[in-house]
């Protein structure tokens, strides 16, 4: 996890990643790109109402290694 001075936070992983095709998708809720494994499908959209409530927006990048990286941006926010 990265935060920085400007009102960004990162979270990333070393997992498969999200394909491009299902990176909308996965805010939705009750929505799981493995439905045979846990989880109701509703964390990526209580951090999409939330970072939104807080005037922020979210976006989902790809690291070198392949993972998923979880961009949160809050304008005008300074740490």
């Amino acid at each position: 996890m990265r935060v920085e001075p400007d009102g960004v936070i990162e979270v990333s992983d070393d997992g498969p990643g999200i394909p491009e095709a299902e990176r909308e998708r996965v805010f939705e809720a009750f929505y799981r790109l493995n439905p045979r494994e846990r989880g109701a499908g509703l964390g990526l959209n209580l951090v999409l109402q939330i970072t939104e409530r807080h005037n922020g927006r979210v976006s989902i990048l790809t690291t070198p290694s392949g993972g998923a990286c979880f961009r949160l941006a809050f304008q005008g926010a300074r740490i």
